[in-house]
């Protein structure tokens, strides 16, 4: 079998899964949660909104991360 596209592409090896504690405050209504597929909390009057839910392996830290800066849960 041929090797897979995903290890000719250049800084695939670099591609780092979720795995913080704590989300990045970007300002005073956005957090950001690093991953491989980031996610992004941001919170309005009306609600929250989430910005890419990430891999899914991934859901349970973005999660967390999000659960500790913002207890709504809509």
């Amino acid at each position: 079998m041929g090797s897979l596209l995903i290890n000719k592409r250049p800084g695939s090896l670099d591609i780092k899964p979720a795995s913080q504690s704590r989300p990045f405050q970007i300002n005073d209504f956005i957090f950001l949660s690093e991953g491989a597929s980031n996610s992004y909390l941001i919170e309005t009057s009306e609600g929250n909104i989430l910005i890419n839910t990430g891999l899914g392996v991934e859901a349970p830290i973005h999660k967390n991360c999000f659960d500790q800066v913002n207890d709504k849960k809509d």
